[in-house]
């Protein structure tokens, strides 16, 4: 997160975040480093689940228009099946019966019309947005070097996120996008980048064999990107809360908010990371 110079997070806040974000990042990047893939992709799975809870609330609050709780929740579930059967293809597939599965009680028990349309596409946003881009967190554990791939990928993020923060909060002059989130500026993104970017020098001159064997050049490229997609997606996730006219999404994390305020940045970096993979191959 990157502020203007004007805004200002308390030392009790930041020091409340750091406590209760940096365990929690290092136990799920443990778990799915470094555990057996079913245990990985049922902690995936879960975290789907209450993205999803999280996710139906924000709607239900200021709207009215509720999606069908249980079956909101087993299509988090139904997709982290997927994964750990079936890889890949099993969690396209399974995304595809989990929107029915939100779906189909709200068209059968919604009359108004417009009211089915607007359902139909939250839940499939929904569905896309939370848990099917959450999963391939485990997709990209699971493959040859996942962990190291797994960790590369979570320090370009978190390095984007600390370094647009303290730049925007020390340099940050000009806005990036005051109608969604009124901290951003353009000089904390640019320097998320180049927090991205160190991420990618770092695991370029690593004195460890990581099986790993990108180019300099590759590796920087990788933690721009991915610092952009935090990035992207970061700002999606402010605007969908202002359109439900919410804070927070949930209170996942004491000084955090919700789960979806934790993980907003790897639902666009998480299918990137994945998906480069097959784009440079394995190193």
């Amino acid at each position: 997160m990157n502020a203007n110079p004007m805004a200002s997070t308390s030392p009790d806040t930041l020091k409340l975040r750091l406590l209760s974000g940096i365990p929690a990042l290092l136990l799920v990047l443990a778990i799915l480093g470094w555990a057996p893939p079913v245990v990985a992709a049922v902690v995936v799975a879960l975290l789907g689940v209450l993205g999803m809870h999280e996710y139906q609330r924000m709607w239900a609050g200021p709207t009215g228009w509720r999606l069908p709780h249980i079956p909101t929740l087993l299509a988090g579930l139904v997709i982290g099946i997927g994964q750990v059967v079936w890889g890949l293809t099993g969690t396209l597939a399974l995304s595809f019966i989990a929107v029915h599965i939100v779906m189909t009680p709200t068209i059968l028990v919604e009359q108004d019309r417009s009211r089915v349309l607007r359902l139909w596409g939250i839940g499939i946003a929904g569905v896309i947005a939370v848990p099917f881009t959450l999963n391939h967190l485990g997709l990209l554990a699971q493959l040859p070097h996942g962990s190291w791939l797994l960790f590369f990928m979570v320090l370009a993020v978190s390095l984007n996120d600390s370094l647009a923060y303290f730049v925007g909060k020390t340099l940050g002059r000009h806005l990036l996008m005051p109608s969604v989130s009124p901290r951003k500026t353009w000089e904390g993104a640019i320097g998320g980048v180049l927090g991205g970017m160190a991420a990618g020098a770092v695991f370029a001159n690593l004195p460890l064999d990581t099986g790993l064997h990108y180019s300099l050049g590759q590796y920087l490229a990788a933690g721009a990107l991915l610092a952009v997609a935090g990035q992207i997606s970061d700002l999606a996730e402010s605007k969908l809360k202002r359109v439900c006219g919410v804070k927070d999404s949930g209170r996942f994390l004491p000084g955090h908010g919700g789960l979806l305020d934790r993980v907003d940045a790897y639902f666009l970096a998480g299918p990137l990371a994945y998906y480069l993979v097959f784009f440079l191959g394995q190193g």
